[in-house]
């Protein structure tokens, strides 16, 4: 099987110039000396690694896998981690990647507990994968989602057609480019833009 990429993870910063963008775990000791407890949220992608993860795994598969940073972090201190990414998945797919986040916790991170407040998503597993068509969605769910569409479409689109512009740049591509098309645009995507756009080594 193929080695795969190591994921990385990032904090949220006030600024692209901060430092320490990466989360490493001196950070999260660090953090856990103030008494702050780092959170890590799994995306859909890094739950997918985890399912290529058997109950015989050992390091190096979790390595070949690109999740060792994520089990350096679990052994670094008090982390919380949650499976965000399920929520990102039809029903149907919820169950396998459930069971293999449990698996990968159990070998690789044994001190954990479940918070006793915690929430699990609701899904059918016996339900069909469904295709949702944008055209068939409703007006007031086109426009809740297409805002976000068609800033990720052009975030794609400046970093294909732009990439030969600073970052500085191509984000002032981004800016003006949204407010030719709808005007506004939320906190969140310009954060995703920021990512996008800078190099976070």
């Amino acid at each position: 099987m193929v080695k795969r990429s190591e994921i990385k993870f990032i904090r949220p910063c006030l600024s692209i110039y901060e430092n320490n963008k990466v989360l490493t775990p001196a950070y999260a000791l660090q953090c856990l000396t103030l008494k702050k407890v780092i959170q890590i949220n799994l995306d859909n992608c890094s739950l997918q690694r985890m399912e290529e993860l058997s109950s015989t795994s050992t390091l190096e598969d979790v390595k070949r896998v690109g999740l060792l940073p994520l089990v350096d972090l679990l052994q670094s201190g008090s982390v919380c981690l949650t499976a965000i990414g399920v929520n990102e998945m039809p029903d149907i797919w919820v169950e396998k990647s459930m069971a293999a986040y449990q698996n990968f916790c159990h070998q690789f991170w044994p001190s954990h507990i479940d918070d006793p407040e915690a929430t699990f998503r609701d899904y059918s597993p016996d339900a069909k994968e469904k295709k949702v068509l944008f055209q068939e969605l409703s007006a007031e769910a086109r426009t809740v989602y297409g805002l976000h569409y068609i800033s990720m479409l052009q975030i794609q689109n400046i970093k294909l057609n732009y990439s030969h512009l600073t970052p500085e740049k191509r984000f002032e591509v981004y800016l003006y480019s949204m407010i030719s098309f709808i005007d506004m645009i939320s906190a969140y995507d310009l954060e995703i833009a920021k990512y996008a756009f800078w190099d976070l080594d």
